[in-house]
């Protein structure tokens, strides 16, 4: 008996454990069949684009910040500008550090051609005078081939040279350079020959076309909207082989103020002559002008020297009184900055003949004994101070 009901509860686990298995199969093809159901379906694709729009969200989040982080850069960059424009003008080219081109020390270092600046923050003391006067002189006494580049936007230069060689404008060349849209083998395409007056000299000429052109590359270096660093675009053309191989001299008037066409003279140079007149007002320009360019001229082009500053419209042959105690101050100013402040001896004094010719001729070319004395002394020392030593 007992053994016959251990038996029957033993085939009713056997049943219960097939009972359950049947229930697990039921349930798992209903599970099954939720599954095939195409609302599923619908909802997994939905989840699937839900997925990608939030993959697209992430990413226009991302380039939202990217956005925003250059427009705090640019902002910052503006306010830096901003409180540049209310200090002294040296303090815009001093914004961004120098990125001279590759090489562009050695090069300008192994230069064949003599380059030198003729400038002063201040206007009416004869710069157009003495480099027009250089320029023929070089040419006529020293047998070089000149190049002359006009940076003062009043085109003062161009107006002179053009005008002492008969030849029509036609223009302001100088901008095309400064804003390395041509090189220099097109500069020799261009430039303007002084024949027959001035044979062996080329022009580069300027107008007021020009004071647009720098303050708009100016601006877009400011705001770091231009490729490669705009203040050496005149000396990579001036170092470009074509060039090299042209010119022995290259003179540059530059303009009354630091624009970018004389940060460009200055990047590229190696010589700077200073002209001034002897009075108390023009005197303590000069000191102002080397401090000022003191300050960002290192970074750009430490090589730079002061070859000298030219006494321009003394008041006669022979330096007053007061004009010598002006000077004296400025060898004092020199002396306690610890500059180089050498003056040339011979000046040029306030004569009738050159103010006949101002505008429309070269004294240098018209005049024999401005040629034989004033000039020829002059010259001798310009060219012995940039390493000519002695003439031909």
């Amino acid at each position: 008996m007992f053994e016959a009901l251990q038996g029957m509860e033993t085939w009713q686990a056997v049943l219960g454990l097939i009972g359950s298995g049947t229930a697990i199969g039921v349930a798992y093809e209903k599970l099954f069949q939720r599954i095939k159901n195409p609302e599923i379906g619908a909802l997994q694709r939905s989840l699937d684009d839900s997925k990608k729009e939030l993959t697209d969200i992430r990413g226009t989040m991302a380039v939202c910040n990217a956005d925003r982080a250059q427009a705090q850069v640019k902002v910052k960059n503006f306010d830096t500008i901003r409180e540049a424009l209310f200090g002294e003008e040296d303090e815009l080219w001093r914004i961004h550090p120098a990125a001279p081109p590759a090489g562009y020390a050695e090069r300008l270092a192994n230069s064949k051609p003599k380059i030198i600046t003729i400038a002063n923050l201040k206007g009416g003391v004869g710069k157009t005078t003495l480099t027009a006067n250089l320029a023929a002189y070089f040419e006529q006494r020293w047998g070089k081939r000149v190049l002359a580049i006009d940076l003062d936007y009043q085109g003062s230069l161009s107006e002179t040279l053009l005008i002492a060689a008969g030849i029509d404008y036609g223009g302001s060349l100088v901008d095309d350079f400064i804003s390395g849209k041509k090189d220099g083998a097109e500069l020799l395409q261009v430039a303007k020959s002084l024949h027959p007056r001035m044979p062996n000299t080329q022009l580069i000429t300027s107008n007021y076309d020009l004071a647009r052109t720098e303050n708009r590359l100016m601006l877009n270096w400011l705001m770091k909207e231009t490729n490669g660093d705009v203040r050496f675009n005149l000396g990579e053309v001036l170092l470009h082989p074509a060039v090299q191989d042209r010119f022995d001299v290259i003179l540059i008037d530059g303009p009354p103020r630091l624009s970018t066409g004389a940060i460009n003279a200055l990047a590229c140079s190696h010589h700077l002559i200073i002209p001034t007149i002897p009075d108390a007002m023009s005197v303590p320009a000069v000191t102002r002008f080397l401090h000022s360019i003191g300050n960002f001229l290192p970074a750009l082009n430490p090589a730079l020297k002061l070859a000298g500053i030219a006494v321009n419209l003394a008041s006669s042959a022979t330096l007053k009184e007061k004009e010598i105690e002006s000077l004296s101050r400025l060898t004092d100013e020199f002396a306690m900055a610890g500059m180089n402040g050498h003056i040339y001896e011979q000046h040029i004094p306030r004569l009738a003949a050159l103010a006949n010719v101002a505008g429309r001729d070269v004294l240098y070319l018209k005049e024999r004994l401005f040629r034989e004395g004033t000039m020829e002394k002059l010259g001798a020392e310009v060219a012995k101070s940039i390493g000519f030593g002695v003439v031909k």
